[in-house]
């Protein structure tokens, strides 16, 4: 699987974060990053619903062409040993963007967009392609500038997705040398009765809670003697 971390940007406050966060990433695995900026023509059209003239389209995609040069070469002055590379793609942010998984390690996004209407666009392209990528999605809040070595939260289920994510989890963990919560959550079990809803009558709460804890115990085994530097917690 490719080491690149790619990373998706508009030109906003979210996505100059998501890739200040990328680029730190990267030179804690020594990848090198792929800046990914799309332009969606349609959105500029002239026909029913609006939108600007062809010239104004231009225009405008000269504007993002230039703004992700700027944003290029400041990620080569501040991170110097990377291999830093970028793409201005034409077609839509999700089909693009799910396109770059099958060449990237790692595909970083932002949170939020320049206003109020680009950060739920911005939010709606992160959701598709955390849906339907191929690689490992990381949505950078506005809060964060960098990694973070406060600790990696991860959920588990005991399913093959679940498995996925502790292993991913536990790679991030190592790298930035920082504790790892797995963390279960399950509802009491619950059967239909003629009054409604209502527990087993078999049910036993303490044996079923010590199920799911040997459950979570049984996820998180396996990753911490692959990575024994990391300090988990259940």
């Amino acid at each position: 699987m490719s080491s690149t971390v790619v990373v998706g940007y508009d030109g906003s406050d979210g996505a100059d974060r998501a890739l200040g966060w990328a680029l730190d990433l990267a030179e804690r695995r020594r990848a090198p990053v792929r800046i990914v900026r799309v332009f969606e023509p349609t959105l500029y059209s002239s026909g029913l619903g609006g939108g600007y003239i062809v010239s104004d389209a231009h225009d405008l995609r000269q504007d993002a062409s230039a703004q992700l040069e700027v944003a290029t070469d400041r990620a080569r002055r501040s991170h110097p040993d990377l291999a830093v590379e970028s793409t201005l793609e034409e077609g839509s942010p999700e089909r693009v963007l799910t396109d770059e998984c099958r060449r990237a390690g790692t595909l970083v996004l932002g949170s939020r967009g320049e206003s109020a209407v680009s950060t739920l666009l911005a939010g709606s392209t992160t959701m598709y392609v955390a849906s339907h990528a191929t690689c490992p999605v990381i949505a950078v809040p506005m809060a964060s500038l960098v990694p973070s070595a406060k600790g990696v939260v991860v959920g588990a289920d005991g399913s093959e997705l679940s498995e996925a994510a502790i292993g991913y989890a536990f790679q991030l963990a190592s790298e930035l040398r920082s504790p790892l919560t797995g963390v279960h959550a399950w509802f009491e079990p619950v059967v239909g009765t003629a009054l409604g809803s209502a527990l087993p009558v078999q049910h036993d709460p303490v044996l079923y809670a010590r199920d799911q804890e040997i459950l979570l115990a049984e996820s998180l085994a396996g990753w911490s003697e692959k990575y024994p530097d990391v300090d988990v917690r259940r």
